[in-house]
């Protein structure tokens, strides 16, 4: 009995000197209907979709000197995976002075990110790793993994942060008993707020010793508050894949909307440089434009873009051949045009579109679908 007491005394102690914040989030995704051209024709199908973006589970607790934090993600669909529940994200912090947060586990800080997907900003990669996630990856907003971060706000508007990530497991430095001493990633970020409605900022990252090096720079035009918000930032990547050494490409990345009272418009249209010199590293572009018309209790919208091959769980069988990003040296369009509403039934959130995918490359293939996600979140 006393230990019963006493596990509830320190439970209810716990509550007292933390905030507690626990979040969970479900989400389906399928098509009503679809086809290919040359192919099947579909009626309903259910998507492979990862509980992610936001996660199956979020658990937070903290006070004004530390806290911790953790997600849950889930693997939905895969009769292989035995371990169908991954942790994703965990870390703690605390605050040893008002000025200086330190944070032990995963972390990932970043410039600006555009508004549309929340997570995609461009890197300068070659183009054949932009339909995957060698290199440098797809998309990147910041140095995103498992070691100590410091943030640092010495003055009012002023934000700096580094860190220190060689993965789980590993050490940051190792010098071998034979040989040079070999280092892992590390990054440092420095963000001002000039004004209510701009910024400017600037960030490094070492993916570690002979490996690629990436400067990030931005500057960022409006807040939540006002009704325009836009960046740009150029990406300057070094020592990349393409060559030994050197310049490798320049990306401008950049996001836009505005906000007419009838309908928001978003834009985003980053530009890759390449600069090897190679005749199979073309420099491209993406692009990914959506139109938004918010009406009471539902919100049509009109999104075009160039074609995502990102697996995010929807079932469409439109193939795998679509390019993704359009290069300049040999043109070939291509498009993915669709045309949908978002609403709530209660807590249940709902997205259903019209979409087809052209594309007027070398084995491209038409495809149209129908799909929807359903969501509900605690």
């Amino acid at each position: 009995m006393k230990k019963i007491v006493g596990i509830l005394a320190v439970a209810a102690m716990a509550t007292s000197l933390f905030a507690v914040d626990v979040s969970a989030r479900l989400v389906e995704k399928g098509s009503l209907a679809g086809g290919v051209q040359d192919g099947d024709t579909y009626l309903f199908g259910m998507g492979k979709t990862h509980q992610k973006d936001n996660d199956l589970l979020e658990f937070q607790v903290a006070s004004d000197k530390s806290g911790a934090f953790f997600r849950l993600w889930c693997d939905m669909g895969d009769a292989d995976d035995k371990n169908p529940i991954r942790l994703r994200h965990a870390n703690f912090w605390f605050k040893p002075v008002d000025m200086l947060k330190i944070t032990i586990g995963r972390s990932a800080p970043g410039l600006y990110t555009e508004r549309i997907d929340w997570w995609k900003v461009g890197t300068a990669e070659k183009i054949s790793n932009v339909n995957g996630w060698g290199g440098v990856g797809r998309y990147s907003s910041s140095l995103d993994g498992y070691g100590v971060m410091f943030e640092l706000t010495p003055v009012d508007g002023l934000y700096i942060a580094a860190q220190v990530c060689p993965g789980i497991g590993e050490a940051f430095v190792t010098k071998p008993n034979e040989g040079d001493a070999t280092y892992k990633s590390y990054a440092i970020l420095a963000k001002y707020q000039i004004t209510d409605a701009i910024s400017a900022g600037a960030q490094f990252r070492d993916n570690g010793k002979d490996s690629w090096k990436l400067i990030r720079a931005g500057v960022e035009f409006g807040n939540w508050g006002t009704t325009y918000y836009g960046f740009l930032q150029p990406v300057f990547l070094l020592n990349g894949l393409a060559k030994d050494s050197g310049l490798d490409g320049i990306c401008f990345d950049n996001y836009f909307s505005y906000n007419f009272g009838f309908m928001n418009l978003q834009a985003r249209i980053p530009v890759t440089i390449r600069l090897s010199g190679n005749d199979d590293d073309p420099s491209y572009l993406i692009y990914n434009i959506k139109a938004s018309f918010p009406q009471s209790g539902w919100t049509p919208y009109v999104q075009i873009s160039s074609i995502d091959l990102d697996e995010d769980g929807t079932y469409t069988k439109c193939g795998a051949e679509h390019i993704q990003a359009i290069a300049f040296d040999n043109f070939k369009f291509n498009t993915s045009l669709k045309i949908g509403a978002s609403l709530n039934v209660g807590a249940v959130g709902l997205d259903i579109a019209a979409a087809v995918n052209i594309d007027t490359a070398d084995n491209g293939v038409f495809g149209w679908y129908v799909p929807f996600v359903a969501s509900i979140g605690f």
